[in-house]
C-alpha cells in the first residue's frame, strides 16, 4: 500500500489472508495455488514464468513472475524469544497483523474482502508518516527484538528518501551501542547486505547503513565513499553485477582473504565471492597501471581475463584517465577478436603448441594499434612471421 499511495509502481504486493489455527500453517500455499491456477487460466502474458515458493515455518507462500511478486501471510501476531532470533508465529487479529510491522508507513491496509471492500486499515501514525515521509518504528522495542530492522531503515531512507523520526534514529543508535546487530546469524546479515547492494541505488543505501553504523558492525575497516561507488556504477556495462560492484567497493579497505571469509559467511556463492575478491584484490593495483597503458594493446594486455567489475572499480579509483581507459576497454577493447584461430596456422603448417598463442596475441597487439588492417590474410602474415621469428631465435 505504501507505493502505491505515493504514487510509485509497485514491485510486490502483500496479502494477509483469514485462516483458523487448523489451517494455519497451510493456507498461505492453498492461496497461492488457486492464484496460479487463476492466472495461468486467463493466458497472461507472463503465465509461463510463474513459480510458487512456500516456507513451511512461518506459513507464509510467494507468487513471483520477472519485475513482480505477491506475498501471501495468514494475520498473525508475533513474539521474539530472544534478541535476533526468528519470530514465534500465532494467529492474529488484523491489527495485530499491522502492529508486526517494521514500520508505520508499512502497517497500512486495504480490505479485499466483498464485505469491507476498499476499507483502509492503519497502525497509528502511518498516514501522517506517510504524507510526512517519514519513517517511524510502531513500538519501542522493534530494534531491540528483530534487529534486522535496523538494516530495513537504511534501505528505505536510502531508497525512499525518507527522513527518520527522532525517537526511532535515537532507538537505532541505542540498539547498535548496544551489539543488536551482533545478535542476528550471519546467514541473516548476509541476507540483509544483499538487498542493499541490489537497490536501484545502492550508493544511497550503503550511505545510510553507514549512519547508522551498520557496516561497522560487520567490520569497522568498511567505509562507503559514495562518489566512488556511483563512479564504478556509470563504467559498468549492463551485464555487470551492480551488486557486486558496490560490494567490492566499500569492502576495499579489507585483505581479500578477509573479504573471502566474510562473505563465505554470509553465504554468499562462490562465483559471487570470486567477483569481489577479484575486485578487491586487484582494483587498486590496476588502478595505478590502466591510466599508464600507453596504447591499445597494452591496455588488452592488462585487463583481459578481468572481470568487469574489477576494471569497473579500478577506473573508478583510477581517476578521470583511469575512468576513460576502463571505458575504452569495457565499451571497445573487451570486444576485439581476430579474423583467424589457431586451426588457421596449424593448417599453414605451424606444429601445435605455445608459439601460436603467441603468434595470435602478436597479431592482436597489431591489429589493435592499428599497424595491420582487419583482414584474415594481414592478421595470418603477422602471426606466421611471429612463428618464424621464434623458429629462428631457437
Amino acid at each position: 500500500m505504501r507505493d502505491l499511495l505515493l504514487g510509485l509502481p509497485p514491485e510486490e504486493l502483500d496479502v494477509a489472508i483469514d485462516a483458523g489455527r487448523d489451517t494455519f500453517k497451510t493456507a498461505a500455499a492453498t492461496f497461492a495455488a488457486e492464484l496460479h491456477r487463476a492466472l495461468r487460466s486467463e493466458q497472461s502474458a507472463f503465465a509461463e514464468d510463474l513459480r510458487i515458493c512456500t516456507h513451511e515455518r512461518f506459513g507464509t507462500a510467494a507468487l513471483r513472475w520477472p519485475g513482480f511478486g505477491v506475498d501471501i501471510a495468514v494475520r498473525r501476531s508475533e513474539t521474539y524469544p530472544r534478541p535476533g532470533a526468528l519470530p514465534l508465529v500465532a494467529p492474529g487479529t488484523p491489527q495485530e497483523d499491522l502492529q508486526r510491522r517494521d514500520f508505520t508507513v508499512n502497517a497500512i491496509a486495504i480490505s479485499l474482502s466483498s464485505a469491507s471492500l476498499g476499507r483502509m486499515r492503519a497502525a497509528a501514525h502511518a498516514i501522517d508518516d506517510l504524507e510526512a515521509r517519514r519513517l517511524r518504528v510502531l513500538h519501542d522495542r522493534s530494534f531491540s527484538e528483530d534487529p534486522t530492522r535496523l538494516w530495513r531503515l537504511g534501505r528505505y531512507a536510502g531508497r525512499l528518501h525518507f527522513r527518520v523520526h527522532r525517537d526511532t534514529s535515537r532507538l537505532a543508535a541505542q540498539a547498535v551501542e548496544e551489539g543488536a546487530p551482533a545478535t542476528v546469524s550471519a546467514a541473516r546479515t548476509g541476507a540483509e547486505l544483499r538487498l542493499a547492494c541490489a537497490e536501484s541505488d545502492p550508493a544511497a543505501v550503503l550511505c545510510e547503513l553507514a549512519k547508522l553504523r551498520l557496516l561497522r558492525s560487520i567490520d569497522d575497516r568498511i567505509s562507503v565513499e559514495r562518489g566512488l561507488i556511483e563512479t564504478a556504477l556509470s563504467l559498468l556495462p549492463a551485464e555487470g553485477r551492480a551488486d557486486l560492484l558496490a560490494l567490492s567497493a566499500i569492502m576495499l579497505p579489507l585483505p581479500h582473504q578477509q573479504v573471502r571469509g566474510l562473505l563465505q559467511s554470509f553465504e554468499y556463492s562462490a562465483a559471487d565471492c570470486r567477483v569481489v575478491v577479484e575486485a578487491v584484490e586487484r582494483g587498486r593495483t590496476l588502478a595505478a597501471r590502466i591510466a599508464a597503458a600507453g596504447s591499445a594493446s597494452a591496455l588488452w594486455e592488462l585487463l583481459r581475463g578481468c572481470a568487469v567489475e574489477t576494471v569497473a572499480l579500478a577506473g573508478a579509483l583510477g581517476g578521470e584517465p583511469g575512468g576513460e581507459a576502463a571505458r575504452r576497454w569495457i565499451s571497445e577493447l573487451r570486444h576485439s577478436r581476430l579474423g583467424i584461430t589457431g586451426d588457421d596456422l596449424i593448417r599453414a603448417g605451424i606444429e601445435p603448441g605455445p608459439q601460436i598463442r603467441c603468434a595470435l596475441d602478436r597479431a592482436m597487439r597489431d591489429l589493435l594499434d592499428g599497424r595491420i588492417p582487419h583482414t584474415a590474410e594481414a592478421e595470418l602474415e603477422v602471426a606466421l612471421q611471429s612463428c618464424d621469428a621464434v623458429r629462428r631465435s631457437r
